[in-house]
């Protein structure tokens, strides 16, 4: 149906505007956008989701985190579990070692804190083992 009408356009506008490029231009690669992991934690004993955490390893900053809730908001929100935004790792010395920003945002909005590994993951392991006890 409409491809005699988009023919006689192509042809309208090449009379009038010429062929336009004789070579095609290369296809454009994307990455998909949108697309930030989340890692689901489950009880240990009755696996229910007891917690999310959202790896924004682009958000460098706060406004970045706070990006990153807001774009994720409906998941969080949804699963209405503790969830937590987490920057990349930064500074020097051993991966353990390097902090992250961290930024919890769900049940509540708390504030910005710089934690390693070590301080952040018994708050989840707790959520994991207390969740059923």
């Amino acid at each position: 149906m409409f491809e005699p009408i988009s023919e006689a356009l192509t042809h309208r506008l090449e009379t009038t505007l010429g062929r336009g490029r004789l070579t095609a231009l290369p296809a454009r690669l994307s990455e998909p956008r949108g697309q930030v992991p989340v890692e689901e934690v489950y009880c240990e004993v009755c696996n229910h989701l007891v917690a999310l955490v959202v790896f924004a390893e682009n958000a460098t900053d706060l406004g970045q985190l706070e990006d990153c809730a807001r774009m994720m908001y409906m998941h969080y929100a949804w699963h209405n579990v503790p969830a937590w935004i987490i920057g990349p790792q930064y500074g020097r010395g051993l991966i353990p070692q390097r902090r992250a920003n961290v930024l919890q945002v769900w049940p509540q909005h708390g504030f910005l804190e710089s934690l390693r590994p070590e301080e952040f993951n018994p708050r989840i392991e707790a959520l994991a083992t207390q969740h059923c006890k």
